[in-house]
């Protein structure tokens, strides 16, 4: 069984970008910034879930995928916080 622990996972489990773009009916290049900002978006969650249900045996879940985008949103906030503190000590 596939484990998927993270938003690159996800992809990986779906297939191409331009497979994936099919699939929730968007440009590859969405796909693509999908990607860079690490985020699905949640209108996007339905069909991600239904693909991974008829994908190579896995562990993706509604549960799983929401607290998968909860620590990568965390990891962003994180992020930027730091640069703040950064530019603000400069």
């Amino acid at each position: 069984m596939k484990k998927v622990s993270n938003i690159p996972d996800v992809f990986k489990l779906l297939g191409s970008n331009v497979e994936v773009a099919k699939l929730l009916k968007i440009t590859p290049s969405g796909v693509s910034e999908m990607k860079r900002n690490n985020r699905i978006g949640v209108r996007y969650w339905p069909a991600i879930l239904s693909a991974a249900a008829n994908a190579e045996p896995n562990d993706l879940s509604m549960e799983k995928l929401a607290t998968i985008s909860a620590k990568a949103a965390s990891r962003k906030r994180s992020k930027a916080k730091v640069s703040e503190q950064v530019r603000e000590a400069q």
